[in-house]
């Protein structure tokens, strides 16, 4: 996705300070590192404001043989409101979405039929792809049964599949059971998620998310919980009110990635 405020933006990183010439309210996570010496800051921008360390160490600890070493690491995150999507053209699947009339498979869920277009279905994910092929059950019959997700995940990824677009208004539980479809049937719509999910992992979501990844082993969407985590570990355990519900493994997994 492309962002015109970051497009809009400057940053400027000198050594004790981080200087955002931003049109739109952006929080920064910033860890720096001279030597041994590592502190953290997070701030929301807006505007053309700075914010530091009022004082990160003494010369002689941060200056070796005339030269300073300053490692940064920077996390922007932008939420709903801070983000303008640039405008796309509108994908041509996205009238064929409510036209019947040239649908030629079934998608069968529940009890409930989904009409699509097999040609579509079949470059949008491989293994409906390899399902499509002349010698399978599933295109002589023209349909198929699925039978480990409901019928609103379905719908909800054929719409996707359709409009190439993923709908802003979905709550974190049906987001998780969309991404396990999209995540089995290999479409290429994942990074929508991730950047989805980026704006989503928070002390009240990372709980279910960290969870239900695990549990359905996709490991990508894992990592990001723990990088996320590990990322502010201290403050992260002092401000949530359900730590000890954390699953065990899942803060092996983080103090792992810390150290």
């Amino acid at each position: 996705m492309v962002i015109k405020i970051i497009k809009t933006s400057v940053v400027h990183v000198p050594a004790d300070s981080i200087d955002c010439f931003c049109p739109k309210p952006v929080k920064i996570k910033w860890k720096c590192t001279v030597e041994h010496i590592t502190d953290k800051l997070s701030h929301i921008f807006s505007n053309n404001l700075s914010n530091g360390f009022d004082q990160f160490g003494r010369k002689n600890q941060l200056v070796v043989d005339g030269f300073m070493k300053i490692e940064s690491v920077l996390k922007f995150t932008f939420d709903d409101k801070m983000v303008q999507e640039l405008e796309k053209p509108i994908p041509l699947t996205v009238a064929l979405l409510d036209d019947d009339k040239f649908k030629d498979f079934t998608i069968q869920v529940e009890n409930k039929e989904i009409m699509v277009h097999k040609n579509i279905i079949a470059v949008a994910s491989p293994v409906f792809s390899a399902m499509l092929e002349p010698h399978t059950k599933e295109f002589k019959e023209g349909r198929v049964t699925i039978e480990d997700f409901d019928y609103e995940t379905v719908k909800a990824g054929v719409d996707l599949i359709y409009t190439q677009k993923l709908n802003n208004d979905l709550p974190i539980k049906k987001l998780l059971d969309l991404y396990k479809f999209v995540d089995k049937y290999d479409l290429a719509d994942k990074e929508q998620f991730f950047i989805k999910f980026d704006n989503k992992i928070d002390l009240k979501t990372v709980l279910e998310i960290s969870k239900f990844s695990k549990t359905n082993s996709m490991d990508e969407l894992y990592k990001k919980c723990v990088e996320w985590f590990a990322d502010n570990f201290e403050d992260n355990v002092d401000d949530m009110d359900d730590f000890k519900q954390l699953d065990p493994q899942f803060v092996m997994d983080v103090k792992a990635f810390k150290s």
